[in-house]
């Protein structure tokens, strides 16, 4: 019984299984981020999100559309700030300081690589005809980025 394992949860209705798989892929990459750091899931997430991309996503559910926004803003904020750390660690010449710019650089290829692929995945969304059938991810932008 799933309310044995799962609990008392709300339905999810009118989501598509690519919007299902996206969110799917978005939270295995934000775990791999926290816990492990493993190349291989990161370049499986981003090489998942990269084919997406080409096919396109429609319809996608307005949780998975929030989602990708955020992630994406933060995974640009961490690709910025690695390139800050990196410069800083470029002028010390200790071991210490390498082993850490190593680790560094290793993440932030990291970062890069799922922010290349999810930038991706938001350009085709929202090219040609898949912009009519995207609103959420319209409205997502539009409440991450309000008009001033």
């Amino acid at each position: 019984d799933g309310n044995r394992v799962l609990g008392h949860a709300r339905p999810v209705r009118d989501a598509t299984l690519s919007s299902l798989l996206v969110a799917v892929l978005f939270r295995l990459a934000h775990w791999n981020f926290a816990s492990c750091r493993s190349a291989f899931f990161n370049r499986a997430a981003a090489g998942c999100l990269a084919n997406l991309a080409v096919h396109g996503v429609e319809r996608m559910h307005w949780h998975t559309a929030g989602r990708l926004i955020e992630l994406t803003q933060l995974l640009a904020r961490n690709a910025l700030r690695g390139k800050v750390s990196q410069q800083e660690a470029a002028a010390q010449d200790d071991a210490a300081a390498a082993a850490v710019a190593a680790a560094d650089r290793h993440r932030t290829m990291m970062v890069r690589q799922i922010l290349a692929a999810a930038t991706r995945l938001i350009s085709s969304c929202l090219q040609g005809s898949r912009v009519a059938r995207n609103g959420n991810l319209l409205y997502a932008l539009q409440r991450a980025y309000p008009a001033q």
